[in-house]
């Protein structure tokens, strides 16, 4: 990892696992550490200058830490830097907290997310984390893919991995979500850790990656059609929440996996809407167009964004400030597929609407563009004064792709209302969850 120049500090390390919270576990034996001065657990980084830009490498200190993590299974990790003073004692909130061993929610200083990867394979799913839609919403350095009023910055073509933030901590150039504040969007806690915390309490086994992974290692198929040692890796990849930035190796290797036989279930809306590319080294993000050409990313995920639409709220000055969106829900319009066995629905067979299901982001069919053997399994109209996409319809489906399944419940909020039992639309909302996963990991 990277630390500041010149700074005194202790780790801890926590893991995500069943809540959307972090607990903490046992700080491993450091084999050895590279790039500090290391005075029993208390490290010094090196001193240095850097620049803060969100498009450069910040050049903080590298620091190698050799350790000896075995027993730790695939999933999503978080380290937490906390500065000490001469006495070694905490110097900040967050060095308490952590002695205490508190639970890390959500921060906004000092802690980085990282995946633990398996050797090989130890489950039948794949998880992606979106670590490119974190840093093309992360503002920290002064900029981001996105244009920021206050104070103004112009957009950013590109954007390094190498500075703070990256779905936890860091700059969130959004408001703050009214269906749940407890995290901002764009980060880990906010749809990610739901969606993981959920598939492991339903039993479901889990291996985590990110898109660094999927752009530069064949973590889905392994050797090469028609090779002997072709062979799937997963009988699923999911991706969940905001995953909106992707490249062409990432297309490539979730169409390889389909083309195998393997399948995908996407509980996430503006999926794959963007075009990126990461560096050799992957140590930053470029955007290559505002989207991909004709919304042809339909053709692996069967809708697109351009035909869905967003709800970002009202204009508040130089701000965007987060307003109630209408109640809008899923009709189902295929009661009898398989995807809604044994879900009581509404008699009129709407779900979703009290928790605002839709949105803030999600996606519709593209005419001539989404595949011909689409099923429409629910669909709602978009209406009431939706930022993009007024008069458009989401809609979730389901539909056959090289030898596999896509699966596209087409919005970001999904694993928002997977994550809170006490919605009145859970029950719905999981039992298709567990339907979908359990098919399609088999």
């Amino acid at each position: 990892m990277c630390v500041e120049p010149g700074h005194r500090f202790r780790v801890s390390f926590y893991r995500y696992w069943l809540s959307e919270t972090a607990e903490p576990i046992a700080v491993p034996e450091f084999l050895r550490a590279q790039g500090v001065e290391r005075t029993g657990d208390v490290y010094q980084s090196l001193a240095g200058a850097w620049i803060e830009k969100p498009d450069r490498d910040w050049d903080w200190p590298w620091i190698d830490f050799f350790l000896d993590a075995s027993d730790w299974p695939s999933g999503v990790y978080a380290v937490v830097v906390y500065e000490v003073g001469d006495s070694g004692n905490a110097d900040d909130e967050i060095g308490e907290r952590t002695i205490r061993g508190a639970a890390l929610g959500y921060l906004d200083t000092n802690t980085a997310i990282f995946a633990v990867t398996p050797v090989e394979p130890t489950a039948s799913i794949a998880y992606i984390v979106p670590i490119a839609t974190f840093q093309a919403y992360n503002f920290t350095g002064g900029g981001c893919f996105y244009e920021y009023r206050d104070p103004y910055a112009a957009p950013s073509r590109t954007v390094t991995l190498r500075r703070p933030g990256c779905g936890i901590g860091g700059i969130s150039r959004e408001a703050r979500d009214p269906y749940d504040t407890a995290s901002p969007r764009q980060a880990f806690a906010h749809w990610d850790a739901k969606m993981i915390a959920w598939l492991r309490q339903q039993g479901f086994a889990v291996d985590c990656y990110t898109d660094l992974d999927l752009d530069k290692n064949s973590i889905l198929v392994a050797g090469n059609p028609g090779q002997p040692l072709y062979r799937l890796l997963y009988r699923l990849m999911i991706s969940a929440g905001h995953h909106e930035y992707w490249s062409e190796p990432m297309r490539e290797q979730v169409q390889n996996l389909l083309d195998a036989g393997g399948n995908v279930a996407i509980f996430s809306g503006n999926t794959c809407y963007r075009k990126i590319s990461f560096d050799s080294e992957g140590a930053s993000i470029t955007k290559e167009n505002e989207c991909w050409p004709e919304s042809n990313e339909a053709t692996l995920t069967g809708v697109s964004y351009s035909q869905g639409g967003g709800w970002w709220g009202a204009r508040d000055g130089a701000l965007w400030r987060q307003t109630e969106r209408p109640p809008i829900g899923y009709t189902v319009v295929a009661p009898d597929h398989w995807v809604f066995a044994g879900v009581d629905l509404p008699e009129n067979r709407v779900f979703g609407a009290p928790e605002r299901l839709l949105g803030y982001e999600c996606d519709g069919v593209v005419p001539n563009v989404s595949p011909p053997q689409t099923t429409i399994l629910a669909k709602a109209l978009l209406e009431g004064g939706w930022n993009n996409g007024e008069g458009h319809t989401a809609t979730m489906v389901i539909f056959k792709s090289g030898r596999g399944m896509v699966f596209n419940a087409a919005t970001t909020d999904w694993a928002r209302v997977l994550g809170n039992p006490s919605a009145e639309s859970y029950a719905a909302v999981t039992r298709i969850t567990r339907n979908v996963v359990t098919r399609l990991s088999k």
